[in-house]
């Protein structure tokens, strides 16, 4: 049996994933699967998966420092080769195999490591690999440092060696031996600045043990002041002149900050607490202050020429679940010309480290890019909609709008992120949030937001046509959440009112929609999963939860539910509730915790009798609306009424007049 490890360097769908590992373990191989981007591969036990993300979680600032700035080619290499789990599997190995182009360069370096594997690039390449080595045996070796494997065995068939991996090996050995011709000659680099040092020290003391506790699947209690630490290295950094290492150290810090596990895939927030006081030290960042420093219009924007249909450009982080309904609308009832630009349009689609650098460098290759992407689309637009908060955002206030009306709309998650803080906002006419609690989060987070002086809250524009339909008959039992796939959706908080109804009455019950909880390689994350699929290996024999997984007919599954849920932690406007409700569905909706204790949040938002406090409230709220057929059919009505100020008809005129600027 041949011995094989696959490289993947980028996101990919997991049935994706688990049909390479089929192919390949169809041919008799022992497949072992090493991945940096965290998913869920269905493999059948026989299969080993080691998810880097997972085990770099706990690494010390030096290591995010510099993997940070390291270019994409070489960025999988720089996270593995610490890996001795990864690097043993490797020297065992017949056949390498880079699944995408992320990963060619890490396969290259182990190859050189282990001579006798095959290496390719790409799973079609690898499999006619692996039908050479027809049945050659795995060869054992030592796990030991790479240096003791001999480099030949005369027994064991040599396979033929990619040309790429035989100029990289020719390459390294002549860089070898002039390495080691001018050893005598190489100077020790100086010493950095003694405020370099000392900022080092103190954010690599504090930065460590952060990381540390992440990595058990705590939110460190010393998190603001490592993030402060961290920024204050960067900024001694930059004022030695070292952009390059300012850059990674603030992104270090960023990382840290605005983590996933902290604010996504917990059940708290320290910034949904005090968000003004969790981003002070961000405020007093010089080397914020470089990558957003405001640029300003050279033109006002000028109004919609009346004599034409309006041009309109959207600018799309990538997630298009409202762009379709906006595109369709625009056009429909304004006869509107529509362009969408995502990353890959824009040329941002591997990340952008490359802008920042450039920004940090003061060198204008960030904005000339942007400008030769976005010139052409804003020179013909009337208005520009930058579509969520993202890297997309940061990007397209890069360049100058012309006399196009430029409207930027945050919803929820971005004000979690480092991204509203590098928006150029001088550049944007108006900056819409589609409620009032996410409004006053973001703007108590990001001091430009604070400052703008065009701000409007606008719900998001759903057409609620088609969801009034006819329940099953055993509708009113029957509980569901929509979206269980985000640790904020705390869909646990939601089997523990199930748990409490069917113990109540055995007809309860709850359907779960959506795809399970999304692995995003935090240990906090992961600890909730286990939780949630302890409850599911509890109610679901027994019939109390089901899931039903992803729908795209929404309406259709409505008519089996009742009461639909909100159990989230944090929601800017959840959309399921009201389309929940214009089904006939009797709204309970969990008391958001991060705005629980703002002007504004759930209980401003919807009609105070949907919300609830506890898990408690929920339970009393459900009993009392389907107490009897009567009175569900009563609180049935007055919710598809209550909806009916979330529909089109409703919404669609003030978000235009954002949209158009009248």
């Amino acid at each position: 049996m041949s011995a094989v490890v696959l490289f993947v360097g980028t996101r990919h769908e997991p049935r994706f994933l688990a049909d390479v590992v089929r192919q390949f373990e169809d041919r008799g191989a022992q497949v072992t699967l090493v991945s940096v981007p965290s998913v869920d591969v269905p493999v059948g036990p026989g299969t080993e998966v080691r998810l880097i993300n997972e085990v770099s979680e706990g690494h010390p600032p030096a290591f995010w420092r510099r993997s940070i700035v390291v270019i994409p080619p070489r960025r999988m290499w720089f996270e593995i080769e610490r890996d001795a789990w990864t690097v043993q599997r490797a020297l065992a190995a017949d056949l390498l195999v880079a699944v995408d182009n992320r990963a060619v360069f890490a396969v290259w370096r182990l190859a050189q490591r282990n001579p006798r594997a095959a290496a390719r690039a790409g799973v079609y390449a690898g499999l006619q690999s692996l039908d050479r080595l027809g049945a050659t045996p795995a060869v054992d070796q030592p796990a030991t440092d790479a240096a003791a494997a001999p480099r030949s065995t005369p027994d064991v068939p040599q396979p033929e060696q990619p040309s790429w991996v035989v100029r990289g090996r020719r390459k390294a050995r002549r860089v070898a031996g002039r390495v080691r011709r001018s050893a005598t000659r190489v100077r020790r680099p100086e010493a950095p600045p003694p405020a370099v040092e000392e900022t080092r020290v103190r954010a690599d003391e504090l930065g460590t043990v952060a990381f540390a506790e992440l990595a058990a699947a705590r939110v460190p209690a010393n998190l603001t002041d490592a993030v402060a630490a961290e920024l204050a290295h960067a900024d001694q950094l930059l004022a030695a002149g070292e952009t390059r290492n300012a850059l990674g150290s603030f992104l270090t810090a960023t990382r840290l900050a605005f983590y996933p596990g902290i604010h996504f895939d917990s059940l708290e927030s320290p910034l949904a607490a005090d968000p003004s006081g969790f981003t002070a030290a961000l405020k007093d960042s010089e080397v914020l202050r470089r990558l957003a420093t405001p640029a300003g219009r050279r033109h006002p924007a000028e109004p919609v020429d009346a004599g034409r249909p309006p041009r309109v450009v959207i600018v799309s982080s990538g997630n298009t679940n409202f762009v379709g309904a906006i595109t369709a609308r625009l056009e429909r009832d304004r006869g509107a010309e529509v362009r969408i630009l995502g990353p890959a349009e824009l040329g941002i689609q591997g990340g952008m480290n490359p802008i920042l650098q450039s920004l940090i460098n003061g060198d204008g290759r960030a904005v000339e890019m942007a400008e030769e992407r976005l010139r052409e689309h804003y020179d013909w637009a009337d208005v520009v909609l930058i579509e969520w908060c993202t890297p997309t955002a940061a990007f397209a206030t890069l360049a100058d709008p012309g006399t196009a009306r430029v409207v930027l709309r945050l919803h929820s998650f971005e004000a979690w992120t480092l991204w509203p803080h590098l928006v150029d906002f001088s550049r944007v006419d108006e900056v819409v949030f589609v409620s009032e609690h996410l409004r006053e989060l973001s703007q108590a987070a990001v001091p430009a937001l604070a400052a703008h002086p065009a701000v409007a809250v606008v719900p998001n524009v759903i057409d609620l046509g088609g969801y009034d339909r006819a329940k099953d008959e055993d509708a009113r039992f029957t509980l569901a959440l929509i979206g269980i796939s985000a640790v904020a959706k705390d869909v646990r908080w939601a089997i523990d009112v199930v748990r409490r109804l069917h113990a109540h009455d055995e007809r309860y019950r709850l359907l779960l929609f959506g795809d399970d909880l999304a692995n995003t390689g935090s240990a906090i994350g992961r600890a909730y999963d286990a939780g949630y699929f302890a409850d599911l290996n509890e109610l679901e024999p027994r019939g109390v939860v089901e899931r039903r997984g992803y729908t795209n007919d929404v309406p259709g599954a409505l008519r089996e539910v009742g009461v639909i849920l909100s159990s989230s932690v944090r929601e800017s406007a959840h959309l399921v509730v009201v389309e929940g409700a214009a089904s006939g569905a009797v709204p309970v909706v969990r008391d958001w915790p991060f705005f629980a204790h703002s002007e504004h949040g759930a209980r401003t938002f919807y009609p105070t009798p949907w919300v609830v406090g506890s898990v408690e409230e929920a339970v009393a709220r459900v009993l009392a609306t389907t107490g009897t057929a009567e009175q569900w059919q009563a609180e049935s009505a007055a919710a598809r009424h209550a909806a009916d100020q979330w529909d089109v008809a409703a919404t669609g005129p003030a978000f235009d007049a954002a949209l158009f600027g009248k």
